[in-house]
């Protein structure tokens, strides 16, 4: 073999050669390219799903939020609307009349059950409400004007000795509230 044909059949080896390694280098770089657009569309996946997630959790949480915020709200206003119900009645008790005030005096009385002699003090007002006539009329303990009046917002307290048990319009009207607040709530039409 003559030596053109001879650098003939290397220059065609060597083509041929570098025909397969490029063949293979460019089907490397397809499985390559191939296999990084894979993980780059999964990880757009992740990315976008993650996103997603923390959209949802954002939005729940600021519907919580909101949520929480009306019941704030509410609470806020059946509480002023309670304390605006009781200021009034405390209001109205304070104004009773003589009749009317002495018939809440003998109930209340009447349902302690207390024995002995007690003091009555009063508000100046409603120490006129109050005559041995009436005391005597009370059933339950024997009652004695005190000596002293009180401005206590309406009501009583009877004392014995150093022991006061105070029926004032103000204590009962706190000592009764929570008892009372769902019903009222329930007539205003309000959920308690």
């Amino acid at each position: 073999m003559s030596l053109e044909a001879i650098i003939a059949k290397i220059a065609g080896d060597a083509e041929a050669r570098a025909a397969e390694i490029e063949s293979a280098a460019r089907a490397k770089a397809a499985e390559i390219l191939a296999e990084a657009e894979k993980r780059a569309r999964n990880a757009e996946e992740r990315i976008l799903k993650a996103g997603e997630r923390e959209a949802e959790a954002t939005g729940e949480r600021l519907t919580s939020q909101a949520e929480l915020g009306a019941r704030k709200a509410a609470l806020a206003a059946r509480q002023q609307l309670l304390d605006e119900v009781f200021a009034a009645a405390l209001e109205e008790l304070t104004k009773l009349e003589k009749d009317s005030w002495r018939k809440v005096f003998r109930h209340l009385v009447s349902q302690t059950r207390l024995e002995g002699r007690y003091e009555v003090i009063t508000s100046r007002r409603e120490a006129a409400f109050l005559d041995d006539g009436f005391l005597k009329s009370v059933k339950g303990p024997e009652l004695v004007p005190a000596g002293e009046t009180r401005e206590p917002g309406g009501g009583f307290v009877l004392r014995q000795g150093k022991t006061e048990l105070n029926f004032t319009f103000p204590a009962l009207t706190r000592s009764l509230r929570p008892r009372l607040e769902r019903e009222l709530l329930g007539l205003l039409g309000i959920e308690g």
